[in-house]
């Protein structure tokens, strides 16, 4: 079938996509799933070659282009292979939407260069009020850790 979704940039995207899933991720892939994660360093990989940070400006070492296409073919082409991407899709097309909408300048600067390479994770957490019951999550202390680069 013919499709013409895709412009002669989101196909070189897909062929970077494609090499990088059988070369980097499917021999992998089972070993991962084991382990219930994707290593670090793979998002770094990632990174590297640009995968993340397609929608993120060019000025925070993005392409500067939010074209949802993109993440579309890195879905397409983790399918293709049988495998998935870990949180790939939740940090490009849940979490780094809000980023680029709500974040000023200094936290565009602090955060966007580590989200374009890699060396950044995200994590997403929401409350529903009406789900807790009479229960409310307002209040509740919360932590993070940071995970060093040696995980």
């Amino acid at each position: 079938m013919r499709r013409d979704l895709f412009t002669e940039d989101h196909e070189a995207f897909r062929e970077l996509a494609r090499d990088f899933v059988e070369k980097e991720v499917v021999p992998a892939y089972p070993e991962w799933e084991k382990g219930g994660r994707m290593p670090r360093d793979v998002f770094k990989k990632m990174g590297a070659l640009g995968m993340l940070g397609m929608a993120i400006p060019e000025q925070y070492g993005g392409a500067g282009m939010p074209d949802y296409r993109y993440n579309v073919v890195l879905q397409e082409e983790a399918a293709r292979a049988l495998v998935t991407l870990s949180t790939v899709r939740t940090q490009l097309e849940v979490i780094l939407p809000y980023f680029l909408h709500y974040a000023n300048a200094e936290q565009r600067k602090r955060w966007f260069p580590g989200l374009a390479d890699g060396t950044l994770l995200t994590a997403v957490a929401i409350e529903e009020r009406s789900a807790s019951g009479r229960r409310s999550c307002r209040g509740l202390a919360t932590a993070g850790d940071i995970l060093s680069d040696s995980e």
